[in-house]
């Protein structure tokens, strides 16, 4: 949603399921250990590799569906490809690609294609990096995930960023953005391929560069961490936050079991300049989850809100950090006022994976409420063979928006 409207700001995925904070620094460390293993020398002294590769190639086709109540069905039927590329040297240097493509295999209703996909083809990654030979310091130009803090936005970015390593777990991120991508991927849930725009293009005034940071892992005893953030663009927002975390084994168990809880707070400093928007105020969000979990299995609850002030928490690639997979109304435009409870968790029966959500909410700028529930599926037929599939159903209140139900599936051969 851009700073001067009021209308529907389409659903976006939550972070917390796909989690991102482990930040720029672990993501190329990441990538450097799946191409030289342990970054130890071989037995026997000798030196590394000097040059080594990674390719990861994907295959699937996928479909989606929604259901509204007053309106005629929609569906969608898309093939995909994904390959990602990296590259690594003993010298430091390092580099990576990512593209995409998703040729249409069926729409019911002529348009609906274009409307997901504006384009059919995606260079999502493409950047060169460097670092210190002991991985301290970390350098990157081009696009790629600069996903370091909750309320930065998009599937990719475009511009420069670096780790740099504090001590201990301690690591700071910095970025400073010009491009993005809200949805760039294959997924069943058909948020497809948005296109790039410039970060300018939040609103008239807005500056062209967008600057995040955050300082991950910052440990206060056994139990507790802080993760402080700030994001700024001039005539648009500056956000200042942070993360905290407070994780504990359950008592009588081993590590494996953990009760944990996170909370992010975040203030909305608005900077839209008064001409545009005269009654845009400061904001403050916040999200607490409280979850017991172990490798396989996790429960979980939460609320969510957003204080009664106007302001657009969405503004570019500003984002909000709601939990659930649609959260329409969380915000639905710019008069925020809302909070939403919700119930969580992910476990296992046999192969078959399970991410069931339920959430219950308010939006009081509407006098709406809604009730989301949402189950996210995966079971691998094969090792390389996956299925997937996802069912949302949402009821609202009043008549904001119709309720609906969409189901979705994907199949897909890894190489």
């Amino acid at each position: 949603m851009s700073a001067n409207t009021e209308s529907a700001r389409p659903g976006r995925p939550h972070r917390a399921r796909f989690p991102t904070k482990l930040g720029l620094g672990l993501l190329a460390g990441a990538i450097a250990a799946a191409a030289t293993g342990t970054g130890l020398p071989p037995v026997g002294g000798q030196p590394p590799p000097q040059h080594a590769s990674h390719l990861e190639l994907r295959l699937g086709s996928a479909v989606n569906s929604r259901a509204k109540n007053d309106e005629d069905d929609s569906g969608l039927a898309w093939g995909f490809a994904e390959v990602r590329i990296s590259e690594s040297w003993r010298s430091g240097l390092n580099g990576g690609a990512t593209l995409i493509a998703t040729p249409e295999l069926w729409q019911d209703q002529p348009g609906l294609y274009d409307r997901v996909f504006t384009e059919s083809f995606d260079i999502r990654d493409l950047y060169l990096g460097a670092s210190t030979p002991d991985g301290a310091t970390q350098a990157w130009v081009g696009r790629k995930s600069f996903a370091i803090n909750p309320v930065l936005d998009g599937d990719s970015q475009q511009g420069i960023g670096a780790s740099l390593a504090l001590g201990g777990e301690t690591q700071l991120h910095l970025a400073a953005l010009s491009r993005w991508i809200k949805y760039s991927r294959t997924h069943v849930d058909a948020r497809g391929i948005s296109g790039w725009e410039s970060v300018a293009e939040a609103n008239p005034r807005a500056g062209d560069v967008y600057l995040a940071l955050s300082i991950e892992q910052i440990r206060l005893g056994e139990h507790l961490s802080l993760a402080p953030f700030v994001n700024y663009q001039d005539h648009v927002l500056a956000v200042y936050g942070s993360t905290i975390t407070w994780s504990q084994p359950l008592r009588g168990h081993d590590d494996a079991w953990r009760w944990e809880l996170e909370t992010i707070l975040a203030y909305y400093r608005n900077q839209v300049p008064v001409a545009l928007q005269p009654d845009y105020q400061d904001v403050w969000s916040g999200r607490i989850h409280a979850q017991l979990h172990r490798s396989d299995f996790s429960v979980g609850a939460g609320a969510y809100w957003i204080g009664d002030r106007r302001n657009d928490t969405g503004a570019g690639l500003f984002t909000d950090f709601d939990p659930m997979q649609e959260d329409d109304l969380y915000p639905y435009n710019d008069r925020n006022n809302l909070h939403l409870f919700y119930l969580d968790g992910a476990f296992s029966l046999g192969k078959l994976a399970l991410k069931p959500a339920l959430g219950v909410g308010r939006n009081q700028a509407l006098s709406s409420n809604s009730l989301e529930f949402d189950l996210l599926v995966e079971y691998p037929l094969t090792p390389r063979i996956t299925l997937a599939g996802y069912v949302v159903h949402v009821d609202f209140s009043r008549d904001v928006m119709p309720n609906y139900s969409k189901i979705g599936t994907s199949l897909s051969y890894a190489f």
